[in-house]
């Protein structure tokens, strides 16, 4: 046990989780597992299917009682030990707790630890922010660490900094250690919740889980085994009522609330069961039940041997009862790190206790959160009389000086930079990478998920089919009555032009889609589930299906009112003429979709581009006398429409002749009518290789989107660490 000393806010109890005297010292976590565990054995199938509004109360007076029990432990310790003791034994002390046996579990768990770590971010004109500065701590097994702060403070950054996932900008200055090993985390090694969810609005919450569950887990784990672990956690989140419900498009009405959402977004990341978890904001969004639940969620995760990072701005009370640790971070300095309990200790001999029935989080955060300096002097007074005359009149400025200066000298950082230099010399052990599906597995699961989720999205399929069925209606009766002379010819190259022009335009409907698709899939392949090869292929098979259906479907209206060839071989060409175009266009507009991930910009430029290949097509210019600078080379010769546009018309006018203008002239054949009135200056390669030069096309399109996106994820949040020399 640690003693406390003049200069010690508080007592420090560092025992393992499953020490010998664990009771004395931290969190039962033992007896939750236990009381949990017999009680979850005694219950009935029926007791199984309570609503959660009934299992609640039991949960509460549980955590209740393990805090009474914890607080009068606490009790009886502090009133056994000698006032006057001071911190000369401490490392003494430590070794005395380090040695002390632990559960296996712990023992494979990851600790991390970082000292004196550091982070500048490069904002715009070239200014260096220090966002983090000088903050040490860390993290163990069967522990729930929370980094607390206002927004501009620093938690998010730290918890950012130890995951792995800052800016290209931001460097990282100090040392940080996993197991004692200096490296960076390697996916599926940990799980990382991010702030915002990244979810396929079509499936419902049980799918969403199920096919994560697939490309996350082993393929040699039974696929019961999966079903299980999904339902566990439907369970253990409260998902149940809507476990049925599609997720749907945020803000969207019948879609889930953000909150929801945000128990799908952490139930995923818990299916491999990780032994360290870093979790961005887990209660943002959510009720103060919903929060709880997910808390509890948490702690039971931290119970079993996991190690739990989070960054949190608010919370309620029930929560901050929860945490084991706390780091209170203010402009990016760290004013305490230590027990939560502890750190209402700190900040009573601060003189800053807290008020009677007032939130401790709220407490502790508004205490070193200068905004209100700003925004509450008008009245700060009047609140703030109760807190005591110190409280009440000094500025935020002084009050965060002074926790921080007294934390400093306080027994409590002496410990924490004991516990860093023990933790960093502890025994190397690397975490081991869970399995996951075989990359056949992952191809099967991505391309039917893909093809389910265009089947349910209206917007990406059903409404462009919709509206590319009434265009080629529009443009088939506008030419119904074109006839076949010589004359006639120019009205209807410009149908066919018309119609390949609409209906890749049209393209662009799904556009929205894709971006939330990609946005998965980023999410995904950071964690090392997928790969962006499979995803690729996955997506070209299953949207494929979809664009030879509205090629046949709107082509065939069309085709037939303009009066083209009813043999069955040309009409055969010109399905399939619309479909490569088709094919090209939407390669085309998801590598737009990878290079701007902006919706607006993105679309913005994918119609921008199809504009220009309308107007350098050859239909309103002569591809002949365009600019030689980039309009004829190299543009004209890499322009979807025109190649294809020439292929329909040789493939209308291969078998035609005409007679000439005059009586005199000799009959003159469709193709040779065609370079005259439409000299596309392309290679004359035939109608049957121009397929090919589509099918180029859209495998180049698709080919650079995967590059696009591979290079994308290189350039995603890294951590630069650089150590520091003694």
């Amino acid at each position: 046990m640690f003693s406390e000393s003049p200069g010690s806010a508080s007592t420090m109890s560092e025992a393992p989780p499953n020490s010998e005297n664990a009771a004395q010292f931290s969190f039962p976590f033992s007896m939750i597992r236990s009381q949990r565990s017999a009680s979850l054995e005694s219950e009935s199938e029926q007791a199984k299917q309570k609503s959660f509004t009934e299992r609640i109360p039991n949960f509460k007076s549980l955590i209740g009682q393990f805090r009474d029990e914890n607080r009068s432990s606490r009790t009886s310790v502090s009133a056994s030990q000698s006032s006057d003791s001071s911190l000369t034994n401490t490392n003494g002390i430590l070794k005395s707790h380090m040695s002390r046996k632990v559960s296996k579990t712990f023992e494979k768990g990851a600790t991390i630890v970082w000292r004196d770590l550091t982070v500048t971010v490069e904002e715009k004109k070239g200014v260096v922010c220090k966002v983090v500065q000088g903050v040490t701590g860390y993290a163990r097994p069967g522990s729930l660490l929370a980094l607390m702060g206002s927004p501009d403070s620093g938690p998010s950054t730290l918890l950012q900094t130890l995951s792995g996932k800052l800016p290209i900008t931001a460097k990282v200055y100090g040392e940080i250690f996993l197991n004692g090993q200096p490296r960076k985390l390697k996916n599926r090694t940990y799980a990382y919740v991010e702030k915002d969810d990244q979810l396929i609005a079509t499936l419902t919450v049980r799918e969403t889980l199920f096919y994560a569950a697939l490309l996350q887990l082993p393929d040699n784990l039974p696929c019961s085994e999966k079903l299980a672990r999904v339902d566990s956690l439907i369970s253990d989140l409260d998902l149940e009522e809507i476990s049925g419900a599609r997720i749907g498009k945020c803000g969207d009405c019948g879609a889930l609330s953000r909150g929801k959402r945000r128990r799908i977004t952490i139930a995923m990341q818990l299916l491999t069961k990780p032994s360290l978890v870093f979790v961005d904001h887990p209660v943002d969004y959510l009720d103060s039940i919903s929060a709880f639940v997910v808390m509890g969620m948490l702690k039971k995760l931290a119970a079993e041997g996991c190690t739990v990072i989070m960054s949190v701005e608010q919370m309620g009370s029930e929560i901050f009862n929860l945490l084991d640790k706390v780091c209170l971070l203010s402009s990016g300095k760290t004013v305490f790190f230590g027990r939560a309990s502890a750190a209402l200790e700190h900040y009573a001999s601060a003189g800053m206790p807290c008020p009677v029935m007032y939130n401790p989080a709220d407490h502790l955060i508004r205490a070193i959160n200068t905004e209100y300096d700003r925004l509450n002097a008008p009245f700060r007074f009047a609140q703030d009389s109760e807190h005591g005359e110190m409280w009440g009149q000094m500025d935020t400025t002084v009050m965060i000086r002074t926790l921080e200066s007294m934390y400093q000298s306080s027994g409590d950082a002496a410990l924490v930079q004991s516990m860093v230099s023990h933790l960093s010399d502890k025994e190397k052990t690397v975490l081991e990478r869970s399995k996951c599906a075989s990359p056949f597995m992952k191809l099967g699961i991505l391309t039917w998920r893909s093809f389910l989720n265009m089947w349910r999205d209206f917007d990406y399929i059903w409404l462009r089919l919709i509206i590319s069925v009434l265009l080629t209606l529009c443009i088939g009766s506008v030419a119904i009555k074109i006839g076949h002379s010589y004359n006639s010819l120019p009205a209807r190259i410009a149908a066919l032009f018309s119609m390949v022009s609409a209906l890749s335009l049209v393209a662009i409907s799904g556009f929205p889609s894709v971006l939330m698709d990609i946005k998965v899939h980023m999410h995904e392949k950071e964690m090392g589930y997928t790969g962006v090869i499979m995803y690729t292929i996955g997506n070209l098979m299953s949207s494929a299906l979809y664009l030879f259906l509205i090629s046949v479907t709107s082509t065939s209206v069309g085709y037939f009112l303009m009066g083209l060839q009813t043999a069955f071989s040309p009409f055969v060409y010109f399905v399939v003429n619309i479909f490569l175009c088709l094919l090209a266009i939407e390669g085309l507009m998801l590598l737009v979709a990878s290079l701007l991930p902006r919706a607006l910009e993105g679309l913005l430029t994918v119609v921008v581009i199809q504009g220009l290949m309308i107007v350098l097509g050859a239909f309103y210019q002569i591809s002949g006398e365009l600019p030689d600078p980039v309009w004829k080379y190299p543009a004209s010769y890499v322009l979807v429409h025109a190649y294809s546009v020439k292929g329909l018309l040789q493939n209308e006018y291969e078998t035609t002749s005409f007679t000439g203008p005059s009586r005199r002239s000799p009959p003159i054949s469709g193709l040779r009518a065609i370079e005259k009135d439409y000299p596309l200056d392309l290679p004359d390669i035939g109608k049957w290789n121009i397929l090919l030069v589509l099918a180029g096309m859209a495998l180049a399109y698709r080919t650079l989107f995967c590059i696009s996106l591979s290079l994308r994820q290189k350039l995603r949040p890294r951590w630069r660490v650089l150590t520091l020399s003694p």
